[in-house]
């Protein structure tokens, strides 16, 4: 059999001792790798509650969403894979130039960020270049 070898913390050695206790006469090895197959056969998944509040967990999320998606949030239609979306651009001027734009799916890149980069330009959301429009339009 393979040996592996992990890395333990005191917190580790007492849940040992408790599950020891609880199954006398086994080994800590035989008990661990128990464990590890209960987890497995249980499809047990291990989730931080911090997770989807980091940067990157946001990430993750965002990155998790199907392409089809990404027209809608940020404020566009999809439509038989056309995405129909406004596209705001900074002039040199201060100015916001607000285009409409027809997007096929096949053409959006393969990066979310890189899609809201391409729509709204330097702005992190749509509300953020709605109010920048609102206040300095280029007509």
């Amino acid at each position: 059999m393979k040996k592996t070898y992990i890395q333990t913390d005191d917190q580790f050695e007492i849940d040992l001792a408790e599950l020891k206790e609880l199954n006398p006469g086994f080994a800590g090895s035989v008990l661990i790798r128990l464990a590890v197959r209960s987890a497995a056969q249980s499809k047990f998944t291990i989730m931080l509650a911090t997770d989807s509040k980091t940067k990157i967990g946001m990430e993750r999320k965002a990155a998790s969403q199907p392409r089809d998606t990404w027209c809608g949030i940020f404020g566009g239609e999809m439509k038989e894979g056309v995405c129909n979306i406004s596209k705001y651009e900074t002039m040199p001027t201060g100015h916001v130039r607000r285009d409409k734009r027809a997007i096929a799916l096949t053409a959006f890149p393969l990066d979310r960020e890189d899609f809201r980069k391409s729509v709204l330009g330097h702005f992190k959301t749509v509300e953020e270049a709605e109010v920048a429009y609102k206040t300095k339009p280029l007509c």
